[in-house]
């Protein structure tokens, strides 16, 4: 049997769990990098087959690296290594004849303006929110929708600059600091595309679900712990939640 070998695309952190899992099953692992030095910074140094060096912002750059590596048409499957990069495996993934969440998907998913227009046009119950470039956008849609309000990017993660917003000098501040977030903590380029929407109350689930043979099936739900208001960062999760079924219904 052929050892299967998996492109991933910058594991860091979270993405740690795909490089453990591998090495421990003898799979062949080729991380896809911006860095030669990223395996020592992020903690995988020694369990991965080969590396790749490109740009990894760049898609055309990332398929050309791995189209002139060894590994190309030797690849089993596209991961990505951290949240931001979904997309860009899915991409590969399609590029390539992989199995895998489709790229439009992915984007949907990903950026949330993208997702939240998606459940427009399904009837998904969704927040009144607008999409805003710049202040007075801002103001104009905050009082369209009313405070409390959440300001966040489109592009970003670990809910890093998502904050409550109460009023229009709160909404200045958070707008001006968002602005000046040129890069994120990966130091990623930001996407100057910024989600304005109602406040909801209440806590916070996610339903975890995987497909297998193009069918949808149920994991887990997972209850969220956050730090205190304004801001939204996860600490914490419990799987599966605490809540029983019967004070759900």
């Amino acid at each position: 049997m052929t050892t299967p070998t998996f492109l991933i695309i910058d594991p860091r952190w979270h993405g740690l769990g795909y490089v453990d899992a591998a090495f421990t099953k003898g799979y062949q692992l080729i991380p896809i990098v911006s860095s030669p030095d990223h395996p020592k910074k992020y903690g995988y140094d020694g369990k991965f087959t080969d590396l790749i060096i490109a740009d990894i912002e760049d898609v055309n750059a990332v398929i050309a690296a791995i189209e002139t590596s060894r590994w190309h048409k030797k690849i089993d499957a596209a991961l990505p290594g951290n949240c931001y990069f979904t997309p860009l495996a899915a991409q590969i993934a399609e590029h390539l004849g992989l199995k895998g969440e489709p790229y439009a998907a992915a984007l949907r998913s990903r950026l949330k303006d993208l997702g939240r227009e998606a459940y427009d046009r399904a009837g998904v119950p969704n927040v009144r929110y607008a999409k805003i470039h710049d202040l007075n956008e801002a103001l104009a849609a905050a009082k369209n929708i009313g405070f409390p309000l959440v300001l966040k990017p489109t592009d970003g993660g670990g809910s890093e600059q998502v904050t409550l917003i109460h009023d229009d000098a709160e909404l200045k501040t958070a707008m001006t600091a968002l602005l000046a977030h040129e890069k994120t903590s990966f130091n990623f380029k930001t996407r100057q595309v910024f989600i304005i929407e109602e406040y909801i109350t209440g806590q916070e689930f996610s339903v975890e679900l995987f497909i297998q043979n193009k069918e949808i099936k149920f994991a887990s739900v997972t209850e969220k712990l956050s730090t205190p208001l304004p801001y939204f960062v996860e600490v914490g999760h419990i799987v599966p939640t605490s809540v029983h079924m019967d004070q759900t219904q």
